[in-house]
């Protein structure tokens, strides 16, 4: 798991209001649900950063 999700997500966005963002306080409800920050990690967040990851493992095989 993402520790910067753990952290981050669930850690200071849910718990202190300062650190949110102008115009997302109507998902207070939805910050401290945990499987909220999961999500966001799993999808879309592996599925684009695993994208880049193929591109650029698959120019390293080509280029050697």
């Amino acid at each position: 798991m993402n520790i910067g999700v753990i952290l981050i997500g669930m850690g200071a966005f849910a718990a202190i209001p300062m650190f949110r963002l102008e115009g997302t306080e109507h998902m207070d409800a939805a910050c401290h649900q945990k499987w909220f920050h999961a999500r966001g990690m799993l999808f879309p967040g592996t599925i684009f950063a695993l994208i880049p990851a193929l591109l650029v493992g698959w120019l390293v095989t080509v280029i050697h």
